[in-house]
């Protein structure tokens, strides 16, 4: 069942469970530290058409510095035929090599009797890597059964307990939980317990941003606090959440990453601070930092038949990047720990720690100071809001200096080129540098180079006897744009890149011949990528009403810009934020015009649009510069948003007519109503 959002971060306890074990969770009742909370199968009025309805979520953690116990209890009302097929499959990922699954209840209610199904029911271990297509395996097993015989009106009670005891976390204690659920819920409880003898952990709350009409009592920071009590006992302190009749979350098309995890959550940590998070990741990325002779090798290379600083550094990213391709053996301890660069060199693939680790201990035999740094590639700058913990990550880089200035790396990115030392990097905008000392997080600043990342031009001629035009068009892809364009012409054949331009581009242009297939230019030295075609376009200057008319577009913004399909949203809008894009389009008109120029300003969230079309004698030009200054548009701006977009996509066409009048609907230079 996948409705409910639970779930936990952090490590514990005993035997694991192996392959080659018939059953591969252990049985037995309810431990003794659980406290128990009663529950009631009286019905209740739900939500028309609700697959199920959750009457208890209890989620409890035992946590202590050796290992911790996460303890999931369950009872859900199955409502329809929906709900039935939502919760017949029962499945439980974990860590074998540090954490086993015990299983306390597994009970089905109906028609006021109790049917005990822990007994008969078989649980089969899977091995399944569903990461694998992405270049992953991460070691994770899952318990899985199908219930039989599971009807509607069902009331289905679960309970079970994870132990977990992660050697890396030995010391610390971090547990995570995810609030609310896809159902509504009667009663949820949280409550997590941790060792007097022990500092007292940090406790906090998470929700994303820009959301509206979703349940107060989890998507306000005040309401969730609100709720968290702490009592202390003989050993332990205690900390409870506790939410009554919880609608459930609704979610939108199109909802950011900087949404996730898009459940509020409920962090409890013993870090207190990034500080912390710090020191406890250095020495484990130092553990595993001793190059091989290969390597060593290598590096004696690269300072004997290479000159200078810059091209020792060029040719340590090169290699990297380049020659050691990326593959996360995410197994056991390697979740959080790179593995040993001997085995990275070898077998010539990592994944973002060990490649980090291993352009970081390089670049440093080569003279630079350099670190692994670590990220969250959803989150963001969003990450300042969480609370300390190793967990809050989902990805390495390289801080490295040159020349007196903190220079980023992504050593997991393919073929970079450009300037040494002025590599493209993604807008993480957040780092924690794994260096002795450090005190906290690192923004990461992108430099602004004022130039469009993509940039479209098109020069039409047209024939004044035929109307027939010829399409010369050309796009200059920069900085990571082009980094990452290149990636994807490395898996093209000419033919694939062939049709996708022109299936793309006729959409706009339905009367379209290709004369010349697109050609690819690669400058490194400048980390640029242009792509040129030429295509025919016959009658596009055309007679409407004994009028000679000709349309054009700005298609190359388009992309960027699909209509909402709503304005009455839950969940913020999701953009390409830190984008600019520029279309220009340039025209040979065979017939004379007035000067005339229509600049047009559109600004909304997320959204600086700039246009200036014009012309002059003969020649007609349009200039669309499209600025994404945001990740998201917040659900309440929606109304605004969608107005300026509908505002834009009517400015990205143009109807240039013969000649000038000065009439509404005359001729001249005039915005389409409607994308062509």
């Amino acid at each position: 069942m996948l409705l409910l959002a639970c779930g936990w971060c952090s490590a514990s306890a005993t035997e694991p469970a192996g392959p080659g074990d018939a059953d591969p969770v252990l049985r037995s009742g309810c431990p003794s530290w659980v406290e128990t909370l009663e529950w009631s199968a009286e019905p209740i009025r739900v939500p028309a058409g609700a697959p199920a309805e959750i009457i208890l979520s209890d989620q409890q953690d035992r946590l202590t510095p050796d290992g911790s116990d996460f303890y999931f209890h369950l009872v859900v009302r199955l409502l329809n035929a929906q709900g039935v097929r939502q919760n017949s499959e029962w499945s439980v990922t974990y860590a074998p090599e540090y954490e086993n699954i015990t299983w306390h209840t597994l009970r089905i209610s109906r028609d006021g009797q109790d049917l005990d199904r822990l007994a008969g029911t078989k649980f089969k271990l899977s091995r399944r890597e569903l990461g694998f297509e992405s270049h992953l395996m991460d070691g994770q097993a899952t318990a899985m059964t199908v219930l039989e015989d599971i009807r509607v009106g069902d009331i289905m009670e679960i309970s079970y307990t994870r132990h977990s005891a992660n050697p890396l976390m030995r010391g610390h204690m971090s547990a995570t939980h995810y609030l609310g659920a896809g159902y509504p819920i009667r009663r949820q409880r949280v409550v997590v317990q941790t060792p007097l003898a022990e500092p007292e952990p940090a406790c906090s709350f998470f929700i994303p941003p820009g959301t509206q009409n979703l349940p107060p009592s989890l998507y306000r920071l005040a309401s969730l606090k609100l709720a968290l009590e702490k009592t202390e006992g003989p050993e332990f302190r205690t900390f409870r959440w506790e939410a009554k009749s919880v609608a459930a979350i609704v979610f939108d098309q199109n909802i950011p990453a900087q949404a996730s995890p898009y459940y509020p959550m409920f962090q409890v940590t013993s870090f207190k601070s990034w500080s912390e998070v710090a020191a406890w990741g250095t020495p484990l990325f130092a553990a595993s930092a001793e190059l091989p002779d290969s390597a060593r090798e290598l590096v004696q290379k690269w300072k004997t038949q290479l000159n200078t600083p810059a091209e020792r550094l060029q040719a340590a990213v090169r290699w990297v990047q380049d020659d050691v391709r990326y593959f996360a053996m995410a197994v056991g301890d390697h979740n959080l720990k790179p593995r040993p660069l001997r085995d990275v060199c070898a077998s010539r693939f990592g994944d973002c720690k060990d490649k980090a680790l291993l352009l970081s201990v390089l670049l440093r035999e080569l003279g630079f100071e350099a670190w692994p740094a670590l990220v969250n590639s959803s989150l963001r700058e969003r990450i300042d809001e969480r609370a300390p913990t190793p967990y809050a990550f989902d990805h390495a880089i390289v801080a490295y200096r040159l020349d007196g200035s903190l220079h980023w790396l992504d050593a997991t990115l393919k073929m970079q080129q450009g300037p040494v030392g002025k590599w493209a990097l993604p807008p993480y905008r957040r780092a924690l540098i794994l260096r002795e000392g450090e005190l906290g997080l690192t923004k990461i600043d992108t430099p602004a180079t004022g130039l469009p990342d993509t940039e479209t031009r098109d020069f039409f001629s047209i024939d004044a006897t035929t109307g027939d035009a010829t399409l010369e068009t050309e796009v200059v892809i920069r900085d990571l744009q082009a980094d990452l364009y290149r990636q994807q012409l490395e898996v093209m054949t000419p033919t694939e890149l062939s049709t996708r331009w022109f299936n793309y581009i006729s959409r706009f242009y339905k009367k379209l011949d290709e004369v010349h297939p697109p050609v690819v230019q690669d400058n490194p030295a400048t980390n640029q990528v242009t792509v040129k075609a030429s295509y025919r376009i016959p009658g596009l200057a055309h007679n409407e009403a004994g009028v000679k008319i000709a349309e054009f577009y700005a298609y190359a913004l388009r992309t960027y810009l699909d209509p909402p399909d709503s304005r009455r949203r839950y969940w913020p809008y999701a953009l390409s934020g830190d984008r600019f894009i520029r279309h220009r389009i340039e025209m040979e008109w065979p017939y004379e015009l007035p000067l005339e120029q229509l600049p047009e300003l559109i600004l909304a969230d997320g959204v600086d649009y700039r246009a200036e079309k014009g012309v002059a004698g003969k020649k007609f030009f349009a200039v669309h510069d499209l600025h994404l200054t945001s990740d998201y548009v917040p659900a309440d701006r929606m109304g605004g948003f969608c107005d300026a977009v509908d505002d834009l996509l009517r400015s990205l066409g143009t109807t240039l007519r013969r000649s000038v009048v000065s009439a509404p609907g005359g001729d001249g230079v005039n915005s389409k109503a409607s994308v062509p």
